[in-house]
């Protein structure tokens, strides 16, 4: 991972030139590494009954929405995204079941979201929990970084 631009450096890079004087190049550049979403795709292609590592948090982040999107019919079925922690084996649910079920419908996370399991240290693992092996999916998460 890069490492992240100090205040010092965006000055720098405003003063480089005019152009980049005239827009306040360097602040805006900061404003983005600080302040944008981030999203994390994870594509369900195979079982994931055994909850894979769906990705490690590069930076402390909070996650503000998963949002799941069906690949497949899977009548009933759901993904449960789960805070792992930093050792990859714990087994704290972010939130309730999400609806995996019809071809192309699309989920945001809806209830029982747990606000301590939504925040992550750089290093955690999150994994993606499919209540059966027929499920098949996009499953992103929308994270802010703090």
């Amino acid at each position: 991972m890069a490492t992240r631009i100090t205040a010092i450096e965006a000055e720098k890079i405003t003063r480089m030139h005019p152009d980049s004087q005239a827009i306040g190049l360097g602040a805006k550049v900061k404003d983005i590494q600080d302040y944008a979403p981030v999203a994390i795709n994870f594509a369900i292609t195979a079982d994931a009954t055994g909850a894979p590592v769906a990705f490690t948090a590069p930076f402390a982040m909070e996650i503000v929405d998963v949002i799941v999107q069906a690949r497949a019919a899977a009548e009933g079925e759901t993904v449960t995204p789960i805070n792992a922690g930093p050792a990859g084996s714990g087994a704290d649910a972010m939130c309730t079941a999400i609806a995996c079920a019809a071809d192309g419908v699309v989920t945001h996370m809806a209830a029982g979201a747990d606000d301590t399991k939504l925040r992550l240290a750089a290093g955690d693992n999150v994994k993606v929990d499919a209540s059966a092996n027929t499920v098949r999916g996009l499953v992103t998460f929308l994270a802010v970084r703090v």
